[in-house]
Parts: C-alpha cells; sequence; structure tokens
C-alpha cells in the first residue's frame, strides 16, 4: 500500500513544471518557513520575552533534529530510490542515508509548533498557512523520490510532539 501511495505522488514530479514544484516544496519551502519564523520570533511582540523565544526556537529544533537522527540510528530504512524500481529521483545527488523518519517534514512541522506557542494569539489563517507550508514541505519529500509517506508522517509527528513538549515545561509562561 505504502509503495502503492509513494507512485502516486511520485509521479506528481515526471514533469519539468512537477519537478520545480517538488523541489521548491520539498528544499526550498522548510528554509522559507524557518526564516520567517525566526524573523517573527526576533521582531514581533508577543506574550514572552525574546531570550525565552530565541532559547524555545533553538531548543525545539536541535531537539526534534536530535530526536529524528536517533529513530534514523534505530530504525534503519533505505531511502524509496534505493529501494523502488522506477521511482522519480528529482533532486541531484540525493543522501543514501536513512529515510526513516523525514528530518525536513519534523523540522518544518516543528517550526509551525514554534510559531503557534509563542504567538497563541496569531490568527487562525496565519496558523493555517504555517500549516499548509508544512505539509506542502512532506509532499516535496515524497515527490522528490527521497521519502515515503510514512517518513513524513513520522516526521510530522516528531516535529508536532517535541514543540508541544518543551512547550508545557512552561518555557513560555
Amino acid at each position: 500500500m505504502e509503495s502503492f501511495l509513494f507512485f502516486i505522488i511520485n509521479s506528481l514530479s515526471n514533469s519539468e513544471a512537477g519537478q520545480s514544484i517538488a523541489i521548491l516544496c520539498s528544499q526550498v519551502l522548510v528554509w522559507g518557513i524557518a526564516m520567517v519564523v525566526f524573523a517573527l520570533v526576533l521582531m514581533k511582540r508577543t506574550l514572552y520575552p525574546l531570550r525565552q523565544r530565541l532559547l524555545f526556537f533553538v531548543l525545539c529544533v536541535l531537539s526534534t533534529l536530535a530526536v529524528v537522527y536517533a529513530v534514523k540510528i534505530i530504525v534503519p530504512r533505505e531511502r524509496p530510490f534505493v529501494q523502488e524500481t522506477g521511482a522519480v529521483i528529482a533532486i541531484g545527488e540525493p543522501n543514501p542515508s536513512g529515510s526513516f523518519p523525514s528530518s525536513h517534514a519534523a523540522v518544518a512541522m516543528a517550526l509551525v509548533g514554534v510559531f503557534i506557542s509563542a504567538y497563541p494569539l496569531a490568527s487562525k489563517n496565519v496558523k493555517t498557512g504555517f500549516i499548509i507550508a508544512a505539509l506542502l514541505v512532506g509532499l516535496g519529500r515524497v515527490m522528490v523520490g527521497v521519502h515515503y509517506p510514512s517518513d513524513v508522517l513520522a516526521g510530522f509527528f516528531i516535529g508536532g510532539l517535541v514543540p508541544y513538549i518543551i512547550s508545557k515545561t512552561h518555557m513560555l509562561s
């Protein structure tokens, strides 16, 4: 079932336009989210002091990456372009390291968690926009052929859970 879903999503990058969209979503968008959230953490006034917001941002991103790489060691899984014959690889030299979970998806969702936790009074539309951007990062990772859908879902789960747990330590209170 997962291979079937992978090939449906991956086939969206069969065209030149599809490859461009896949690369934009999978590699560029995560950096865009990071820069916007970081800029907001630095500039925008909120309920919390700047030092707390910066520490929260750094701690969430680094903790998310630590969990992701620990899971990659515990659950080694080859990337789809290695396992699946006929997978479209829409990026130059993909990293052959473990596929599960997706660190790009995890960081994108962690950044969403940072934003939502640091700016609880932000509008629903802005929060939804950040969530959609993170979902596009995950979709792009499958489109370029470097992750299975479950890799991305696991990344989203870790990326959403880490900021939630850290925020419950009353770091932002």
